[in-house]
């Protein structure tokens, strides 16, 4: 008997007690997580950061950069002394926008956006053309001898003045003689057909190399194409072979390489019995060279 109370005290520790009910584990509760009260989310206010733009040039394009954050969707509005010359939605952080020079000088150039103003500053705009007045290289123009420029129009402009670097050869003038500068549309790369003009007198060049100023009233509406400047001498009375010239400046680029596509040159033959000059062939310069002419917007 006693050894029978021993061995269920070891069967008890051993096994555990064996009568009972059995409990299972119970599935795991699922977490429920409260919202936090009343929590408010912070609106992004825009934000735009520009870099000053580098000089333009008179009917080129310059690309004005500059990064904006909180700001997609914005409408941008580009100002050039305050007339709209281009609008853009901002896509990203990165803004890109072609800004047109359409006028020549010392421009207020600002971006705003829903009546504000992002950035304001300067903008320096150079006259479209040649402004090195270095050297000594000039041709002649004459009633016989007549000299052409080509221009490419990038944005559409209105011009109110042609520059020339120019003297007058003699002191002494003929009377009637006037300066002629025209500006024309291109016919297959030489001068086509007539689009306005400004005669002045020759006395308007002097002795001295200046610039010669040809103003446009009204202003001539050039679009996105290429124009030629004419320069030529008109004289109505005491036509002579030899009369009347003026000495248009240029910058020898070549010598050893033909004339470029943007300039030309006419000699007209003289009528003998009149003395006026009959038109020829417009031909290209000797070689390589670029005149003094400067287009502008005043």
């Amino acid at each position: 008997m006693k050894n029978f109370i021993i061995w269920l005290a070891i069967a008890f520790f051993m096994f555990g007690c064996t009568g009972g009910t059995v409990e299972t584990p119970s599935e795991p509760s699922e977490e429920v997580v409260l919202a936090p009260p009343n929590e408010t989310v912070e609106e992004c206010t825009p934000a735009y950061s520009f870099s000053e733009p580098i000089a333009g040039v008179f009917s080129e394009t310059t690309v004005l950069t500059g990064t904006a954050t909180c700001a997609i969707g914005k409408e941008l509005e580009i100002t050039v002394d305050g007339e709209t010359v281009a609008t853009t939605t901002v896509q990203g952080a990165a803004i890109s926008i072609d800004v047109p020079a359409i006028k020549d000088g010392t421009l207020e150039l600002a971006v705003m956006s829903e009546g504000e103003i992002l950035f304001s500053t300067d903008w320096n705009v150079d006259a479209l053309g040649n402004s090195d007045v270095s050297g000594v290289d000039y041709d002649p123009i004459s009633f016989k001898e007549w000299r052409a420029v080509a221009f490419d129009i990038e944005n559409e402009i209105e011009v109110g003045r042609v520059d020339i670097y120019m003297k007058r050869l003699e002191g002494n003038t003929q009377p009637g003689t006037n300066l002629l500068v025209e500006i024309r549309e291109d016919d297959e790369g030489e001068p086509g057909a007539l689009v306005d003009s400004v005669q002045i007198p020759v006395t308007e060049a002097t002795l001295n190399y200046k610039w010669v100023h040809f103003d446009f009233d009204p202003k001539v509406t050039l679009s996105e194409e290429t124009y030629w400047v004419v320069a030529k001498i008109e004289q109505t009375k005491n036509i002579k072979v030899v009369s009347d010239v003026v000495m248009m400046h240029y910058n020898a680029l070549d010598t050893d390489t033909e004339g470029n596509d943007y300039t030309r040159e006419m000699r007209l033959d003289v009528d003998d019995e009149t003395g006026f000059g009959i038109e020829t062939e417009w031909q290209p310069v000797a070689y390589d060279k670029t005149y003094n002419v400067l287009l502008k917007s005043d």
